[in-house]
């Protein structure tokens, strides 16, 4: 059996540190959502109108944490279209939760309404089956759109906020 030498140790473990420390990203965090939100729905240019919700669109899935001091939620004003983007500014370093609430949201959204939009609309109900959730620094971002408009605007909002 060989026997680690305790600088070779360290000398591993900090390579480690630094390639890890490396793939980090850093996001600002000064944005106001609203704005962030205009130009998120700009770059995605569907054509598409979109209304914001009101202050109790989660109610009845959620009730908003205390660390979410910022939300912006649009959806389609076309009832053929369930197109819907959120994004949710949380106080430093606590995405995690309200990620895990909207992902909730949007699995029991799907499960409650599945078998209405496939009866009315099944072309946009794989939306809702695919939507997602992405965190970028202390912004939590959902898109319920199709693959494509889904990548526009992820990739929209991560150049916004990238450092």
């Amino acid at each position: 059996m060989k026997k680690i030498f305790p600088g070779a140790l360290l000398l591993l473990l900090s390579l480690l540190l630094t390639l890890s420390a490396c793939g980090m990203q850093h996001f600002r965090d000064d944005l106001e959502v609203e704005h962030l939100m205009d130009d998120a729905l700009q770059a995605l240019n569907d054509g598409v109108a979109y209304a914001s919700a009101d202050d109790d669109h989660f109610d009845g899935y959620f009730e908003l944490p205390e660390e979410v001091d910022e939300i912006e939620v649009r959806y389609s004003v076309d009832a053929n279209r369930i197109n819907e983007v959120g994004i949710l500014h949380v106080e430093d370093g606590t995405p995690r939760v309200a990620a895990e609430l909207i992902e909730s949201y949007l699995s029991r959204s799907y499960e409650e309404n599945r078998s209405f939009y496939d009866s009315y609309i099944p072309s946009e109900t794989a939306k809702l089956r695919d939507a997602e959730v992405r965190v970028f620094g202390n912004y939590v971002v959902y898109a319920v759109l199709d693959t494509p408009a889904r990548e526009t605007l992820f990739g929209t909002v991560k150049a916004r906020l990238e450092k």
